[in-house]
């Protein structure tokens, strides 16, 4: 099975093909960011990676089977949204997507394909849905994960049923406490840290505490993170630069890469069926 990964990050979607015993020949990836770029060729030296998507020709790429990818939720997403939506610079990239469908689909049109994005404006999802031909299945990761993560996939990849995992919050924890079964949705930003007026009153940022009655918190680590989206433990931890030098990769940017992720398991049940 040939691939082909649009914002790739650290290679969530192979990760999930791997989870869901899934066989590929080639996997062609679209990603900027260095450090998940890094993440990726340790783990998979085999990635083809085309760079920037705005300056692939789509037209260039083989048959492809699955085309998988998450455009940047900024300009949608209600919690940060500016109101722009699919105008927006970053969340316009949808459309890159959306090109690529299409100019593959020519070669291939049983291709099958996976979009992920965050809840968003209707107007927004109807475009959306309007441009992929289908309507989005709603899941949370919290059915997959002890993360709270509402999400939206839009695929032409039938979905089974599932059932909700009994993972607690406190079951991934390396230590300390915490007061709910379910984790606050892990965000980009979780590296700015998290505070007591913005868990109680904005339930963001999950903490964890040390003490009773919450008189000590710390944050989650970003093994704790990697475990919310189901991650393998320590896989964000090392990368490889080109020249191939092994690098630890900061806790900044790991808390990065793991809040722009894929929720591993919610993906794979998807891909299960391919």
């Amino acid at each position: 099975m040939n691939v082909f990964s649009l914002f790739d990050g650290n290679s969530g979607g192979r990760l999930s093909l791997v989870r869901a015993n899934k066989k590929v020949d080639k996997y062609y990836t679209c990603e900027i960011d260095k450090y998940p770029s890094m993440v990726t060729k340790l783990n998979f030296p085999d990635t083809i990676a085309l760079g920037d998507v705005t300056k692939v020709n789509f037209e260039m790429l083989p048959k492809i089977d699955l085309l998988i990818g998450g455009s940047p939720c900024q300009d949608l997403s209600f919690a940060k949204g500016n109101g722009k939506g699919l105008e927006g610079e970053r969340s316009g990239l949808f459309y890159k997507y959306f090109e690529a469908l299409e100019v593959l689909r020519k070669k291939n049109p049983e291709i099958k394909f996976l979009f992920e994005n965050v809840k968003m404006k209707q107007e927004w999802k109807d475009i959306i849905s309007d441009k992929l031909g289908v309507q989005p299945i709603f899941i949370n990761s919290a059915d997959f994960s002890a993360q709270n993560r509402q999400r939206l996939y839009w695929t032409n990849i039938t979905i089974d049923s599932w059932s909700e995992s009994n993972v607690k919050l406190k079951d991934i924890l390396e230590d300390g406490q915490v007061d709910r079964d379910k984790s606050h949705c892990l965000d980009a930003n979780y590296f700015k840290g998290g505070n007591l007026k913005s868990y109680f009153e904005k339930h963001r940022r999950q903490l964890v505490f040390i003490e009773p009655n919450f008189a000590k918190w710390r944050n989650l680590t970003p093994l704790e993170c990697e475990r919310l989206q189901t991650v393998p433990d320590n896989y964000t931890k090392c990368g490889q630069k080109d020249d191939g030098e092994i690098v630890l990769i900061s806790n900044t940017q790991r808390y990065k890469m793991l809040g722009n992720g894929f929720t591993i398991n919610v993906i794979a049940h998807i891909l299960k069926n391919l």
